[in-house]
């Protein structure tokens, strides 16, 4: 667990690569030398994408490509390593067609921060030890009796702060 609860911010690059993708071509239709037909390519688990394409034979230079879907299901996990020197944020994910680039992030303490200290209440009540001069009530070995005295106090206490730092 990192120390004061850090907010971290980061800036993840992400690509997805895909090399070769078969697709299934359907809707095909052919007329005036016009070639057209509509397709679609997925991995069910990682991604799919559809489009059209059509090619007029009279013209193959132009011919075009349409995508009109594409969605990529990437699932990013984001962790903050602490290694008592430096924190280091490391990325994964799920998707083997994707690839994580470079990170960049920054770490900011809420206590510092106006905005975000006001989601953070601070803690006031605690239990600590104090040693110092007291009046103490209680059994006076000099006058042999119960009374006050002025000497040496140590303790345990239950207490709620005031100030803190």
């Amino acid at each position: 667990m990192l120390k004061d609860h850090p907010v971290v911010i980061t800036k993840t690059v992400v690509v997805t690569k895909i090399d070769s993708v078969d697709t299934n071509t359907h809707n095909v239709t052919f007329k005036d030398s016009l070639l057209a037909w509509n397709w679609e390519a997925n991995d069910s688990n990682y991604y799919t994408i559809s489009g059209s394409s059509k090619a007029n034979l009279a013209y193959p230079d132009a011919s075009e490509t349409f995508i009109d879907n594409m969605e990529v299901d990437a699932k990013l996990t984001l962790d903050v390593i602490d290694n008592g020197e430096q924190l280091t944020v490391i990325a994964k994910s799920d998707n083997p067609y994707t690839c994580l680039g470079p990170i960049q992030s920054v770490v900011i303490d809420p206590k510092t921060s106006p905005t975000i200290s006001r989601y953070y209440k601070p803690k006031r009540w605690g239990l600590s030890l104090y040693f110092g001069v007291g009046v103490n009530v209680g059994y006076d070995p000099i006058h042999n009796g119960v009374g006050l005295n002025l000497g040496p106090s140590i303790g345990a206490a239950v207490t709620y702060d005031i100030i803190q730092w």
